[in-house]
């Protein structure tokens, strides 16, 4: 539920949020209570992930401009060239 509130946006955001009503309604009567559990723990989470979101979006920002994956990975890995990195 994490992975879809924090990629998905505009109307596929809201089409997936109005989906979690049938697909509750279907894991309850076949029995699967732990989906309300999860489900709860999801909307009582919704600030924290707003919050890491836009966090996210700060960070990953330089210059106004979004950075790619191979920029991201290549930021990673200069931070860690210094670091002793214990590997098991």
């Amino acid at each position: 539920m994490f992975l879809y509130a924090m990629h998905l946006q505009g109307i596929n955001l809201f089409m997936w949020y109005l989906q979690l009503f049938p697909e509750l309604i279907l894991r309850l009567v076949t029995g699967r209570l732990y989906f309300l559990q999860a489900l709860s723990d999801f909307f009582t989470s919704r600030k924290k992930i707003n919050k890491s979101m836009m966090a996210f979006e700060k960070i990953s920002r330089v210059e106004g401009k979004l950075l790619t994956v191979q920029e991201v990975v290549t930021s990673v890995r200069e931070a860690l060239a210094d670091k002793n990195i214990k590997r098991f």
